[in-house]
């Protein structure tokens, strides 16, 4: 039997559906950059929290996604988001960017 199949308690499942995203549908949607607090956390180094709003804000004439982080030793620095940047390399990539560069700024 050749092909992908998926074993089922019945049986293989010959012609399993194509599972697979939509980039597409998250483009063309008009609702602001925004992120879950558990999306925002799951990168935040250990010692780091957020304060403010946890979910942080949208800033429509700026076009960005805003959150205050503190790291360990209680400075607080802007964690910024660009609209653009999550058009091009999807949400979560231009969120884990945005660390990275938050990091790096901060470590000098």
């Amino acid at each position: 039997m050749a092909g992908p199949w998926i074993v089922t308690t019945r049986g293989p499942l010959l012609n399993p559906p194509r599972l697979r995203h939509n980039p597409v549908v998250m483009k063309t949607t008009n609702a602001p950059l925004s992120y879950i607090e558990t999306e925002i956390r799951s990168y935040l180094p250990t010692g780091w929290d957020l304060i403010g709003n946890p979910e942080g804000t949208w800033d429509p004439k700026k076009n960005v996604w805003r959150a205050q982080v503190i790291d360990g030793v209680d400075f607080d620095w802007p964690l910024v988001v660009d609209a653009g940047d999550a058009g091009k390399l999807g949400r979560l990539e231009a969120l884990r960017q945005a660390f990275d560069r938050l990091v790096r700024e901060r470590l000098g």
